[in-house]
């Protein structure tokens, strides 16, 4: 939950699209292992929204998917 506030006070902050991207997929990351898929899903997308490069995260999100 503690990790959770942070990032969330990050993405508040700002920054740029690498940024925004790695926050939001760490948030992704968080709402998937506590067991808010759809939560994690939109995390996800926000994350390859703010840097479409991160494979990482449209890999996440297809697993969630079920793609």
């Amino acid at each position: 939950d503690d990790a959770e506030a942070v990032c969330k006070r990050a993405l508040d902050v700002g920054g740029d699209g690498k940024f925004r991207s790695s926050v939001n997929y760490n948030m992704g990351v968080i709402a998937k292992k506590t067991g808010r898929a759809q939560d994690a899903i939109r995390y996800f997308e926000a994350s390859v929204a703010a840097n479409p490069g991160n494979k990482g995260a449209a890999a996440k999100r297809a697993e969630l998917r079920g793609n």
